[in-house]
């Protein structure tokens, strides 16, 4: 609930919880992953990671795999940001 929220998603959220159609749901999620603001948090992840060293991303990479593997994240443009070892 608290990723839901930092993204803005409370009204999504509620949208979401009182659709009772599987395509809708479907239709709601493929129209958020095209919000703009994906974009921009991408730019501030590889801002932020271009200061942590690559050793250290690997290691929150294997604390947090279970969120990555359920967002479908790929760790490796994550390391590819930070500082060499």
């Amino acid at each position: 609930m608290f990723i839901a929220l930092r993204a803005g998603a409370e009204e999504w959220i509620t949208q979401l919880a009182n659709m009772t159609n599987t395509d809708k749901v479907s239709e709601q999620l493929e129209d958020s992953f095209k919000d703009k603001r994906i974009g921009e948090d991408i730019d501030l992840a590889a801002r932020y990671f271009s200061t942590v060293k690559q050793s250290r991303i690997v290691k929150l990479y294997e604390i947090y795999r279970i969120d990555f593997d359920l967002f479908g994240y790929k760790h490796k443009n994550y390391v590819v940001n930070g500082i060499p070892d």
